[in-house]
């Protein structure tokens, strides 16, 4: 069920909150659209963007366009950065993070899925807007959108299916300990293989013209790869 009705007591429950805490320059029209549209379908929910690197006028210009579509400038929030030993707990409080297509999160996606918020993204054709949705394989806590459309569905569903969310938060949880996103020694080894494949490539390359060379190349990448035991 949603949250922002009544609840079984009769207690105004809160309010689905949507998030986005990637800096808005890689805010493009369309994604606007999108989440307009969503306040629209949601009207107890509420958007949270981050102030980091926005200027006033630009916070502006914003929330003129919310006033626009018709929806109070009061369901827009805007939070300047949090001191960095609580913001994960300040930005767990979100329901559902709405990832930028055009220009993904990195940390800032990386952070939700630590927070334990669902990740909703829409990969277009450019490496930048595909980054999230390279972490759908490895954490059960990225939704991958096919279209707008597809975009707009899987976010009013989870919006409106607190036990849904609730479950997803709990498997992101438990990802902490044992999931692949936040295994750091195996993304370390995998890394060490993939510079000694490439090694290996450049040293059977005829572009290598002596020994000496190749031997200098081995004793640099083995003075600069960590070795993980596992």
């Amino acid at each position: 069920e949603e949250r922002g009705g009544e609840g079984a007591e009769g207690r105004k429950e809160k309010p689905v909150v949507l998030a986005c805490f990637n800096r808005l320059k890689k805010l493009d029209s369309i994604t606007w659209g999108l989440w307009a549209s969503l306040l629209s379908s949601l009207p107890s929910s509420l958007l949270w963007l981050s102030r980091l690197a926005l200027s006033p006028q630009a916070e502006r210009s914003l929330l003129a366009r919310v006033h626009a579509r018709g929806l109070p400038p009061s369901r827009v929030l805007f939070a300047s950065p949090f001191p960095s030993q609580w913001h994960l707990a300040a930005k767990s409080h979100a329901d559902l993070f709405l990832d930028t297509p055009s220009y993904n999160g990195h940390l800032s996606a990386g952070d939700a899925l630590w927070a334990a918020i669902p990740l909703l993204v829409l990969p277009r054709e450019s490496l930048a807007s595909r980054l999230s949705s390279s972490l759908a394989a490895a954490s059960p806590g990225v939704l991958v959108a096919r279209s707008p459309e597809d975009y707009l569905a899987l976010a009013l569903a989870l919006a409106h299916n607190h036990a849904a969310r609730a479950a997803v938060r709990r498997r992101l949880l438990a990802e902490r300990q044992t999931g692949e996103v936040f295994d750091t020694a195996r993304w370390v080894r995998r890394l060490e293989r993939a510079l000694l494949m490439a090694l290996d490539v450049r040293v059977s390359s005829s572009t290598w013209s002596s020994e000496s060379s190749v031997l200098s190349a081995a004793g640099t990448l083995s003075m600069h790869v960590v070795h993980v035991e596992g």
